[in-house]
């Protein structure tokens, strides 16, 4: 433990931590920039206890919870996955999520979430950590280029009644 951070690997009776910190999250992360009609509908289908469940349950993910003083503040989730790209393929592995309550960021949680992220890469011996970020999140993508990540191309993708283009971004993991 970290300055009273801890990371720890979700079990399924954190679901309901993950549902209100995903649901909570996403809205401070979008919700001037998405119409709240499709925003509501992501949350409502993405963040209820039968999907977290899945996910939780589901040897493809790793889900990590932090926490800060004992109060769960973000969390991030991999999964062995596929780049979707015409790209040259390599071997890594997603994240899929990596997300901080808006109060608790600035704090150097997010990256101390990464970094445990990185170590899980490695151990599993992935060659690369990938994401993808929506084209308008500066924050984000900033937040990635600062810790090692470049742009190796990008993808399309529907949220809602909209196409978006996400940057996908990978650090070698070393």
């Amino acid at each position: 433990m970290v300055n009273n951070i801890r990371i720890r690997r979700a079990v399924e009776n954190d679901y309901k931590i993950l549902v209100n910190l995903g649901a909570k999250t996403f809205r401070q992360t979008y919700k001037n920039k998405a119409n709240p009609g499709d925003l509501n509908y992501y949350i409502k289908n993405t963040f209820n206890k039968n999907q977290v469940l899945r996910e939780i349950r589901d040897t493809s993910f790793i889900i990590l919870v932090v926490s800060k003083d004992d109060k769960s503040v973000g969390y991030a989730k991999l999964l062995k996955s596929k780049i979707p790209s015409d790209l040259k393929h390599f071997r890594g592995i997603e994240l899929v999520r990596l997300y901080v309550l808006k109060n608790y960021q600035g704090q150097k949680i997010g990256s101390q979430l990464l970094s445990e992220c990185i170590k899980i890469a490695r151990k599993k011996k992935f060659e690369f950590i990938w994401l993808g970020v929506w084209e308008k999140n500066p924050n984000a993508i900033n937040f990635y280029k600062k810790l090692g990540f470049k742009v190796f191309g990008n993808y399309k993708f529907e949220f809602g009644t909209k196409i978006h283009n996400d940057l996908l971004m990978r650090r070698k993991i070393q």
